[in-house]
């Protein structure tokens, strides 16, 4: 019996289920109308791997949790409980337009300094982000859940930006990361049993290429290249270019103490390295330097706790800049020591993502309610 022929008959008694609605990393959701209240509701089902693993007691402990909970980014729990072995709750079905529809509307609330008071598009106490394709169309969804040996995994898919289900991408291993290659692909990095590998999926097909085993004991960052990957190892004290089988080395510039990021333009010709300085650690510098080696060009340098840098498409760059853990700027750099301010951040940001054309994004943040961290992602 299929799960939604086993939900449909433990739950006939109160609720009509009528289709799926969308399915994730870690449940499927359904349309159903609740027949004593006379209204459509939403029922998420934890998928039965997951609900094995945390096990019944647990999830229902969890949702009587939240359901204490008032904030109006957070639906209501209805209902809850455990049918013929699947754990589900019940919340309102909101109408109307989708929140990605909404949001993406709204881009340009990010760089006033304002965010729509929407309702968030992931939400957990574990690690959750999204990040947008480079073409605005998709997001790579990440979710950190619980295993049965009480460790957390990486659980990695894909979903369109309007709305609709999301697409598991598998790997070997363990992922400790995966990001958008281009709008197509997306590289992963995970954990195997021989050490770090890197690989470049297709979301059309599920297919992997570029598959490499890297010797190194671990990664600090890493970038796909066209014919290759080009990554920080766990020393930060350079990034290591492989392409068609050859390899070679950029060192970092005296005055960095360490790099921390490292991303590649489409064509894979230039590399942008971000890093702190070596005295203080409190200025975070980006470079722009050829893929096949030569001379770092510094574009800009800031006081800074943290930041984020990716490539637009017309071969400039977002950089975001953390001066602390609730103040966030976004620039837009077209050169050395050409520099564009786009706006503040007006609300508190952990990783904020944006399209190359800059017209979509999203952005995530953590905030402590009783005794959890809550993680929250929207897209403005």
């Amino acid at each position: 019996m299929t799960i939604t022929a086993s939900l449909t008959s433990a739950l006939a008694d109160r609720y009509r289920v009528e289709r799926e609605l969308g399915q994730g990393g870690m449940a499927t959701v359904y349309l159903a109308h609740d027949v004593r209240h006379d209204r459509d509701v939403a029922i998420k089902v934890l998928h039965p791997d997951l609900g094995v693993a945390l096990g019944a007691d647990r999830f229902l402990t969890e949702i009587r949790t939240t359901a204490r909970l008032q904030h109006p980014h957070i639906l209501p729990l209805l209902d809850s409980g455990s049918a013929y072995g699947l754990l589900y709750y019940v919340m309102p079905l909101v109408t109307g337009e989708t929140l990605r529809s909404r949001l993406a509307r709204e881009l340009a609330d990010v760089f006033t300094g304002r965010l729509p008071n929407a309702q968030p598009l992931m939400q957990a106490s574990n690690r959750v982000l999204a990040l947008v394709s480079p073409d605005g169309n998709r997001l790579l969804m990440r979710r950190s859940v619980p295993t049965s040996k009480g460790e957390d995994e990486i659980r990695v898919s894909v979903a369109p930006y309007p709305g609709g289900s999301e697409t598991t991408l598998s790997a070997t291993g363990r992922v400790i990361s995966a990001r958008w290659v281009d709008s197509i692909s997306v590289s992963i990095y995970t954990i195997t049993g021989s050490g770090p590998q890197l690989l470049r999926t297709d979301i059309r097909t599920g297919a992997s290429a570029q598959v490499l085993q890297v010797a190194d004991s671990s990664i600090a960052d890493v970038a796909a290249l066209p014919n290759g990957w080009a990554w920080i190892p766990g020393t930060r004290d350079r990034v290591i270019v492989e392409q068609n089988g050859q390899r070679h080395e950029i060192p970092k510039a005296p005055w960095y103490a360490s790099l921390i990021h490292v991303a590649a333009t489409a064509d894979g010709s230039r590399l942008l390295t971000a890093g702190w300085n070596a005295s203080t650690s409190d200025t975070l510098r980006l470079d722009v330097v050829p893929t096949a080696g030569g001379a770092p060009v510094e574009w800009t340098r800031h006081f800074a706790e943290d930041g984020l840098a990716s490539w637009l498409a017309d071969g400039s760059i977002a950089f975001t800049v953390w001066t602390s853990t609730d103040a966030a700027t976004m620039y837009q750099l077209s050169g050395a020591g050409q520099e564009k301010k786009l706006g503040p951040l007006g609300h508190v940001s952990n990783i904020v993502s944006v399209s190359d054309d800059l017209k979509r994004a999203t952005v995530a943040w953590r905030e402590y309610r009783g005794d959890a961290w809550m993680y929250r992602v929207v897209k403005p």
